[in-house]
């Protein structure tokens, strides 16, 4: 009989036994390995764009800051106006300068770029963040302001493993809401005058008077600056000089009523004027071309604004009706015809806010009302004047060649009148100096001393009272690339 041999077989099992589980334990260690591995790779990664994120929100913030007080600031200067000029302040234009000074006009007015590196460390590193901020305002509105930020994140021994994110931003300019006053002004009389410094003003100056030559005047003279600076003409005598020592400190700027405020963006713009005129519009050229245009007021009192009138061919501005018409001119008064012909003076104001000098070439020219010129200067050339006639500015008032006014005042306080060549003048004059050679003549009809007519500028109002808006920025959808 023969015996098996089973010596060994635990021997055998137990080295399987360990192999197994030997590859078995060394699997499960690279599983592990590897997915710690994993794991920090995820959480690297997911660090980065977290980097990435606190650079946007970082900038964000600074740029709502940003625009939050230029906001305030903004609605600040509109509290700050009159009535009249909050109605034709241009709230996004100032805006925008505020934001994009010095570049106001440039559609990437902010070009930031900031390194944050203040994070709290993470697997040892430093986290850092990358930003670029740009944007700005097209065609100067801030309704169209846009800002592009893009952040890179990463840690500061691994700059090649970043992410980037970028947001976009947009301004929701939403006006400040009124939260008191705003009451337009209602129409006042004439407003009262300081009185004249003596009877029977013909001519007062605070600069010399030269009337050489055949000039006439006839009435009383005087100046502050001394009896040395007056020149009499031929026709004139001692008689007629005053003593004004005692107002050597005049201002003759009191004389000047305010010169209106351009309150064309609130009146109605149209193409052409309406029969009958009714309210204040807006009509950006008037040229009259050879045709003789009416205006019918129909008991109103209104302003045409325009940026140029013009008359090239003897075409008249006919106003009918009572009421009174102010044409207030922006830019450009060239005109060969006349305004208002025979009608009431007193029924039309012409304020001009130009810098190019009127200049009313010839007889055709005859204006049968009061103008008022802000800036520039003044020649008539044998044109006739129905009306008072007022100067702010500095520029010389020259009134030659047969030209006659017939106005109680001409009030130039910062200007020198130069009348001649045989130019008639019936009416006082108020200005810095008076000048001019040849046969013209001064003459006030009245007597007494009268009060000087001004022509009205529209009324004042309440000015009102802003709340800066909020909740200015619209953000998109944060995006990575």
């Amino acid at each position: 009989m023969r015996y098996l041999n089973n010596q060994g077989h635990a021997l055998l099992l137990t080295i399987l036994t360990i192999v197994l589980i030997s590859v078995m334990g060394l699997s499960l260690l690279t599983i592990t390995a590897n997915s710690k591995k994993t794991t920090v790779n995820e959480r690297f990664d997911q660090s980065t764009y977290y980097i990435a994120e606190a650079g946007i929100n970082l900038e964000k913030a600074k740029l709502t800051e940003l625009i939050e007080k230029i906001n305030d600031q903004t609605t600040q200067h509109l509290n700050s106006l009159d009535f009249e000029s909050q109605q034709v302040f241009d709230f996004d234009a100032y805006f925008n300068r505020s934001l994009c000074s010095p570049n106001p006009t440039s559609n990437t007015c902010i070009n930031n770029a900031h390194t944050y590196n203040h994070f709290q460390k993470q697997f040892s590193e430093q986290p850092i963040a990358k930003t670029v901020v740009t944007g700005g305002c097209s065609s100067g509105s801030t309704a169209s302001c846009t800002f592009d930020i893009r952040s890179e994140g990463y840690f500061e021994n691994s700059p090649s493993k970043k992410r980037v994110l970028t947001q976009k931003l947009n301004i929701a300019l939403n006006k400040p809401t009124i939260i008191g006053g705003g009451t337009p002004g209602t129409p006042e009389a004439n407003p009262s005058t300081p009185t004249l410094p003596f009877d029977n003003v013909t001519v007062f100056t605070t600069g010399p008077i030269h009337a050489g030559g055949n000039a006439t005047i006839l009435g009383a003279i005087g100046t502050t600056s001394g009896r040395e600076n007056i020149t009499l003409g031929k026709n004139m005598n001692e008689g007629q000089i005053q003593n004004v020592d005692q107002f050597k400190d005049i201002d003759l700027n009191q004389y000047l009523p305010p010169f209106p405020k351009d309150n064309s963006t609130t009146a109605q713009a149209v193409d052409s004027i309406p029969n009958p005129l009714t309210e204040d519009i807006y009509l950006k050229n008037l040229d009259l071309g050879n045709k003789d245009l009416t205006i019918n007021l129909n008991g109103n009192d209104v302003t045409l604004y325009v940026d140029s009138l013009e008359s090239k061919n003897h075409a008249n501005l006919i106003v009918q009706g009572t009421g009174k018409l102010n044409i207030f001119i922006k830019n450009t008064f060239d005109f060969n015809g006349e305004i208002n012909p025979n009608g009431v003076v007193s029924n039309v104001n012409i304020f001009y806010n130009g810098t190019t000098d009127v200049a009313l070439a010839n007889a055709h020219s005859k204006i049968f009302g009061s103008m008022y010129i802000k800036n520039a200067g003044f020649s008539s050339n044998g044109a006739l004047i129905y009306g008072n006639i007022y100067s702010a500015g500095a520029q010389t008032l020259n009134i030659t060649g047969n030209s006659s006014t017939t106005a109680q005042y001409i009030i130039a306080p910062n200007a020198k009148v130069e009348p001649g060549g045989g130019g008639v003048i019936k009416g006082a004059i108020i200005a810095k100096e008076l000048g001019g050679n040849g046969n013209y003549t001064i003459e006030y009809p009245g007597q007494g001393n009268f009060p000087i007519p001004l022509p009205v500028p529209p009324p004042s109002g309440t000015p009102a009272v802003y709340q800066p808006a909020d909740n200015l920025l619209i953000e998109s959808t944060m995006g990575e690339i």
